[in-house]
């Protein structure tokens, strides 16, 4: 079990989420979780640094891995990470285990 996130290069902050990098690595340290963090430069794809970061996982002994999301909604990114993420190598699937649960619910 790994965690992988994705951050501004340069603001080394979580895209979307507005959380600072090193707020993830405490969170994943306290769950003593791995974590491969990915950051985001201009130049490259979103699957492209996607990849470099499976590459980690792959090195560190990953045979496939299977990719969960904390999307809630939105079923053009899920569509999306679908189309794009899912064919990447070592991905088995893609899971999505609190989409459309109510807010309340959380």
């Amino acid at each position: 079990l790994a965690l992988l996130t994705t951050f501004d290069a340069g603001t080394r902050v979580v895209a979307n989420q507005e959380i600072a990098a090193e707020d993830v690595r405490r969170q994943a340290e306290h769950l003593n979780v791995d974590l491969v963090g990915v950051p985001l430069h201009s130049g490259r794809s979103y699957e492209e640094h996607i990849s470099l970061g499976l590459d980690v996982l792959r090195r560190e002994g990953a045979e496939e891995v299977v990719l969960l999301f904390g999307d809630l909604h939105l079923e053009s990114i899920k569509a999306w990470r679908e189309h794009r993420l899912k064919p990447l190598p070592l991905v088995a699937g893609c899971l999505y285990p609190v989409f459309h649960v109510p807010y309340e619910e959380l």
